[in-house]
């Protein structure tokens, strides 16, 4: 499947080619490989909801075409 990560507030929109069973540790890393961004200073969120590293897409409910958003420092 396929979701969009809005990146600081908008500026920017990548998609990722990921599997329900990833973790969002994995998203990170296909992340960090995208956009050099390391994983251990990016934040996954959905609206209202920060997503941990041990669990997976499935688990959030995240689907084909979901958009989650990320805060990096």
């Amino acid at each position: 499947m396929r979701i969009r990560v809005q990146i600081d507030d908008a500026r920017k929109t990548i998609h990722l080619d990921v599997e329900s069973t990833d973790t969002i540790h994995i998203v990170k890393a296909k992340i960090q490989a995208e956009e050099d961004i390391p994983t251990g200073q990016q934040f996954l969120f959905l609206p209202h909801k920060r997503l941990h590293d041990s669990f997976t897409l499935a688990g959030y409910y995240i689907q084909n075409e979901s958009t989650v958003y990320l805060a990096h420092w």
